[in-house]
């Protein structure tokens, strides 16, 4: 871990800031503390890789207010960065995360935001001005999305609107029986699976989902489902 260190007062936030390209986080590192001046930080600090535990032991000793992370640093075939980023916030409440991704599909934004992730910022588009407000809106226990990323959700939200109350039933019989094959569903629902997998197809389109397993969430969080 490179370690970066200024003079500390009482009031100034633990910024750590872990990203796969060193000379962007050094960037990052010096627009913040120029923005809040130098002894703004107490530590900023880079991980090469981060895993789990060893992560959680250093925002945990440098009891860090504010972590800002490049999410593809955070995956792995075990590890998903929504599942990193739940991990660290239930065992050290006090962190809040700033996540940096090349990923603004409306669904993986949405699972970001469930596992307490305070702001989330698309990499391709992202300016400094952008990090500069993530950093002071989630300081202020606020959830922010850069324009891009809220431009996202707001597509998906547009198309939950133009759901049909069939596609809603759907998505119901989904949450209801998770396990339940396409067959034994389509009979349930009178209609065919051949009609069954068209209507999941429209669904996930108009989500923008990956996967038909992720319609019954996305759709209760709409609070279109119980």
């Amino acid at each position: 871990m490179d370690t970066k260190r200024c003079s500390p007062t009482e009031c100034a936030p633990n910024i750590a800031v872990s990203c796969r390209y060193p000379a962007l986080g050094d960037h990052i590192v010096a627009e913040l503390a120029q923005r809040y001046g130098a002894s703004c930080f107490t530590t900023c600090c880079q991980f090469a890789r981060p895993c789990l535990e060893s992560t959680i032991r250093e925002l945990v000793c440098h009891q860090v207010d504010l972590w800002i992370i490049d999410m593809e640093l955070g995956r792995s075939a075990e590890m998903t960065p929504a599942m990193l980023t739940t991990c660290v916030r239930e065992r050290h409440p006090r962190t809040h995360i700033v996540a940096l991704s090349e990923n603004n599909n409306s669904a993986f934004i949405a699972s970001l935001l469930r596992a307490l992730v305070s702001a989330h910022i698309y990499m391709p588009a992202a300016h400094m001005d952008n990090i500069i407000t993530a950093v002071e809106i989630a300081l202020d226990d606020s959830v922010y999305l850069c324009p891009h990323s809220k431009q996202a959700m707001l597509r998906m939200l547009d198309s939950a609107i133009s759901l049909t109350t069939r596609e809603i039933e759907i998505a119901r019989a989904l949450a209801q029986q998770p396990d339940s094959t396409f067959e034994e569903l389509a009979p349930q629902l009178y209609m065919s699976s051949g009609t069954l997998r068209s209507h999941l197809k429209n669904l996930r389109i108009k989500l923008g989902l990956a996967n038909s397993t992720e319609i019954p969430t996305t759709v209760r969080e709409l609070g279109l489902i119980e």
